[in-house]
């Protein structure tokens, strides 16, 4: 039977908590301006998302996705999305109700369950 020292894991969280506690608040404070720029980042209809890049590229932001989505999940995403553009071209189109209407085995939540990684607290100065 394993048993696990838990006095020793809550001091292993309270020094992993005062670490990341310190490095907040010697961290400066976000601008004012942050909350408003985050919600609104763009007029409203003054750009067509789905042409638009992510921010660190199409490159990277495709590597951080295949690090944190299993293949078999992006396979089945991909695979509904093909579907989705086949039904929207197709001469009867699509609805609402069509694309909200997917398979659970293609995106029920739980395939969508990111691998998890290890918690690391050590801010650079």
């Amino acid at each position: 039977m394993l048993r696990v020292d838990t006095k020793a894991c809550t001091a292993v969280a309270r020094a992993r908590i005062k670490s990341a506690l310190a490095f907040a608040n010697a961290s400066p404070p976000p601008p004012e301006t942050l909350a408003k720029e985050l919600e609104y980042p763009d007029p409203t209809g003054a750009v067509d998302y789905s042409k638009r890049e992510p921010t660190m590229g199409l490159a990277k932001a495709m590597e951080v996705t295949a690090a944190t989505v299993p293949a078999a999940t992006l396979a089945a995403l991909g695979a509904r999305i093909d579907a989705l553009r086949a039904m929207a071209s197709s001469e009867q189109g699509i609805s609402i109700g069509d694309a909200g209407n997917s398979k659970p085995s293609v995106l029920h939540p739980t395939s969508l369950t990111l691998k998890p990684k290890p918690l690391t607290l050590n801010p650079k100065p």
